[in-house]
């Protein structure tokens, strides 16, 4: 290498290389979002997709973030509460979406049991809480389930004022995963970086 390859070289990679960690965490942020999105709690799928990659241009970094208005509910939970008229109104249609879809069933259907794992404590004796532990079923109507759904939405706003959310820490529990998948991504992109040929320069 003469003395002005090995400038040239010098030079690229004081360029190249914090373009070559701002790829990095651009790649570790897309995976840490795919990673995100299968840990996210599910309903109508709405918190899932809104995991959103960012390049911030002034700060030469990337963000993942979630811009839904309730992630930071979902992630860390929530004091006690008095739930709005308009709360209990998404609260019950939740309700009749679990009822429908069969991941809840009314009171009365069969053995009792509670049906919400992550509540079981909160919920334990509270009306409507119920499951059946077989596949079969009891035919209601829409009309005896818009009953129950809103019998159960008042269970559990009730228990929101007295005890409040429990958050999934869904993103805290991760962690650890999420700073390797950094590691990862910038220890590969800086090796591919300062290992590639002589005369190569950096095309951010």
């Amino acid at each position: 290498m003469t003395d002005g390859q090995l400038g040239a070289r010098l030079r690229s990679d004081a360029t190249g290389g914090p373009k070559a960690i701002l790829q990095a965490m651009y790649s570790a942020a897309q995976r840490g979002k795919s990673f995100l999105v299968s840990k996210s709690p599910v309903d109508r799928g709405i918190l899932r997709n809104a995991w959103k990659v960012v390049k911030l241009s002034v700060f030469n970094a990337v963000e993942l973030v979630n811009d839904q208005p309730y992630a930071g509910v979902m992630e860390r939970g929530a004091k006690p509460f008095k739930i709005s008229s308009e709360g209990l109104w998404a609260l019950k249609a939740w309700v009749m979406r679990k009822l429908k879809s069969g991941e809840m069933f009314p009171q009365g259907a069969q053995t009792k049991i509670t049906w919400a794992k992550g509540w079981s404590k909160q919920l334990a004796g509270a009306k409507g809480t119920s499951l059946i532990t077989s596949h079969r079923k009891k035919r209601f109507t829409t009309a005896q389930l818009e009953v129950e759904a809103e019998s159960i939405a008042w269970a559990i706003a009730k228990t929101f004022e007295k005890v409040g959310i429990k958050g999934k820490r869904f993103v805290m529990q991760n962690l650890t995963i999420l700073a390797q998948l950094m590691d990862d991504e910038v220890k590969r992109s800086l090796s591919t970086f300062f290992n590639r040929p002589i005369r190569s320069g950096f095309n951010g």
